[in-house]
């Protein structure tokens, strides 16, 4: 049952001549399995070689018949359905294995570690007994020569050799004593510094610690001292240790910048990943060969392939040429007169009717307008092929105060969802709605003295004034009434906030946020606030000139904080990081909200890979950005068998401790990555324990956005 394979180390010939069965029917059919290391802390290449040192050792010894390795990997791959005969290394998967490749019996391995030191035991198994009939056991510190030596004294006791560590030879022992040297061998604390910081440092070819700055014993006396850090190139150097001695390195950048503009905001992919639309501001991009296309169907393919060298900013535009499609335009009056009137496509004129216009293929808003009559319509296009449309035009609204309001939403809400219909509402032919601050909102009240447009309620957008201790008595309502200009009833959003609020859930007192708007009830004429998330409202969408300059001005002002805020998160994490979504989301909402986000201005924004959300673990080395934990796009390792009891630290659940995030963040941070055998699973990381998880799409987690 198992495969035999040519052995990867130096195989060594044991000095015993092995006595040969007379025919091979005799023989018991032996499958070597796959050493299972329940240390973790061997290499791959190192457990593969040993078993197929051992493997050879028996097929050498020509006491059993061997089963080779291709016939024992294609019964693992069709028996056991696994994706690859190296992750059956346990008893339960190894013994019906061997069954499947009728073999009589095999040898399991196993490697764990005690006290300092590495213990081999191998047992050989019945299968028709399901019963161990032998066992050996050997020791080795951890290198190669030790394990083959160990290996060697395994196969000596399975096949009734004399054990190697235990060989002595009769007669008597000692003699002369020679003088000898104590020698140097004093140790001392070196403590290791890196220009940047946050590198692995390695003496001696073991490694010393797992970010710099780091302190860590070392003997007196000459090493060679390496330190490596992901995009950075590895420095190696012999290194003189003395008593009390420093040592610092200054790392050579192995990277490069990427800037990428063009003529339009699509979203590009570099190398095969996505990483966001145009413009794209000094991305880190590995140095070498690479290629940027875009995906955007509404444009012909275009893309450039190019080289970086260290250090490099590379700069590239990409001018793209839209598909094609037409429309033939009439307009009528509501009698069914033909009238001139002006298209429009997206906002942009493009001519009078009646004629005949080629637009680009993903136009999407066609407006016919004649002074203050219009026509309005989503289009639905097809290339190179010609649509005619007759537009019948209708009076706009007249509403009052200089602003023009939208008919009321027929369904209640949350805030974010609010927002969101009146961005992309199309009504009477405009498509800049948007949802009213509060100002705005209260010119819509009337007989509340308080409430209403210059008001004794001090609560105001314009003023700057969002603190929730200043919804006073001048705030509150009146009897039950109406006191809408056009009758609604019930209580309606704003876009102004009062306030956000932390509060601490009850599983592991984690802290969380939410976000409260400032709202008016037309049924009393209050103004009060409603959490963001939680609460289901009235909405009514707003446009026209109404303090546009004080509304610029906030916008202004909004865009300087976040661009404040980005700055900060950079610095203490070297990525660009958004704000923290107001709420939890499946995965493919995130993905959705990353790609429509426009935070400081920026509209690149997408969610972040494993490797960038690893970037902002803190106080867990493990997994923290270049870790011991493998889950890792560079190092192409994102399947199940990557993550292990390195991917994770203790749970923090004293509030004090906060947790492992460099931004706060509790909970469960969506990355972009997914299993490879199945992409309805991400990896994710959870924030209290700074541990790295996958879990189904579906699940609602935490979103942050970099750029």
């Amino acid at each position: 049952m198992r495969k035999v394979v040519v052995f990867l180390l130096v195989f060594t010939v044991f000095g015993t001549n092995f006595t040969l069965l007379a025919d091979d029917d005799e023989k018991l059919k032996l499958a070597v399995m796959e050493f299972e290391d329940l240390s973790r802390k061997l290499p791959k290449e190192m457990l593969s070689g040993a078993t197929e040192y051992i493997r050879g050792a028996f097929v050498a010894s020509n006491k059993y018949i061997v089963i080779a390795k291709e016939r024992q990997e294609k019964a693992m791959i069709k028996e056991m359905k696994k994706e690859s005969y190296k992750v059956c290394n346990d008893k339960n998967c190894q013994i019906p294995l061997g069954q499947a490749l009728s073999a009589d019996t095999i040898l399991r391995t196993t490697i764990n570690f005690f006290g300092g030191t590495y213990t081999i035991t191998s047992e050989l198994i019945d299968l028709e007994k399901e019963a161990t009939v032998s066992g050996a056991k050997a020791t080795f510190n951890g290198s190669e020569k030790s394990l083959s030596i160990a290996l060697d004294d395994i196969v000596a006791q399975i096949l009734g050799k004399k054990s190697q560590q235990s060989l002595f030879q009769e007669g008597k022992f000692g003699g002369r004593h020679e003088s000898w040297d104590i020698g140097g061998g004093k140790e001392t604390i070196v403590k290791f510094e890196s220009d940047p910081s946050g590198a692995v440092v390695i003496a001696d070819g073991k490694i010393l610690c797992q970010s710099t700055p780091c302190s860590k014993m070392l003997a007196q006396g000459k090493h060679e001292i390496e330190m490596q850090k992901e995009n950075y190139v590895p420095k190696l150097q012999k290194q003189e240790i003395k008593d009390g001695e420093n040592v610092k390195f200054i790392l050579d950048p192995d990277f490069s910048y990427l800037n990428v503009t063009g003529n339009y905001a699509v979203e590009l992919r570099l190398d095969g990943q996505n990483i966001g639309r145009i413009p794209i501001e000094e991305r880190i991009i590995s140095a070498g060969n690479h290629k940027i296309e875009h995906t955007d169907p509404c444009f012909y393919d275009s893309g450039e392939t190019f080289t970086t060298r260290r250090g490099e900013k590379k700069n590239i535009n990409l001018d793209l040429e839209n598909r094609e499609s037409a429309i033939k335009v009439y307009a009528q009056d509501e009698k069914g007169n033909d009238v001139a009137a002006e298209v429009f496509v997206d906002e942009k004129q493009i001519g009078k009717t009646p004629d005949l216009f080629k637009i680009p293929l993903c136009s999407r808003k066609l407006l016919v307008k004649n002074g203050d009559f219009v026509y309005a319509e989503e289009l639905r296009l097809k290339e190179k092929e010609l649509q005619t449309i007759q537009a019948v035009l209708k009076p706009i609204k007249k509403q009052p105060e200089g602003l023009q309001w939208s008919d009321k939403v027929s369904k209640q809400m949350n805030w974010n969802d609010a927002v969101a219909y009146c961005r992309n509402l199309s009504e009477d032919g405009q498509n800049d709605w948007r949802m009213p601050n509060i100002d705005e909102l209260r010119t819509l009240i009337i007989n509340h003295h308080g409430t209403e447009t210059g008001g004794s309620c001090k609560i105001s957008a314009k003023n700057g004034n969002h603190d929730p201790n200043e919804n006073n008595d001048n705030c509150q309502g009146l009897e039950d009434n109406n006191y809408n200009k056009f009758g609604d009833e019930g209580q309606f959003w704003s876009s102004s906030e009062s306030h956000t609020h932390k509060f601490k859930m009850t599983f592991g007192n984690a802290p969380d946020t939410s976000y409260f708007f400032w709202t008016v009830n037309f049924n009393n004429g209050s103004i009060s606030y409603k959490e963001s998330t939680m609460s289901r409202l009235n909405n009514r969408c707003v446009r026209g000139e109404y303090n546009k300059a004080e509304e610029k001005k906030l916008r202004e002002e909004k865009v300087k904080r976040e661009r404040d805020n980005i700055k900060k998160r950079q610095s203490a994490t070297g990525l660009r990081w958004s704000d923290r979504a107001p709420e939890k989301m499946k995965w493919e909402d995130g993905i959705e909200y990353c790609r429509n986000l426009n935070e400081g201005g920026f509209t690149d924004w997408r969610l972040p890979d494993i490797d960038e959300l690893r970037t902002l673990i803190k106080d867990c080395p493990k997994t923290e950005s270049g870790g011991e934990c493998k889950v890792s796009v560079k190092k192409q390792c994102l399947s199940n068998d990557c993550r292990s009891d390195s991917c994770t630290c203790k749970f923090k659940h004293n509030i004090k401790d906060n947790n492992y995030s460099k931004l706060g963040d509790s909970y469960r941070l969506w990355s972009s990555s997914s299993l490879p055998a199945d992409t309805t699973y991400f990896w994710s990381v959870h924030f209290e324990s700074a541990a790295i998880f996958y879990d189904h799409k579906n699940s609602e987690h935490i979103v942050r956005c970099v750029r």
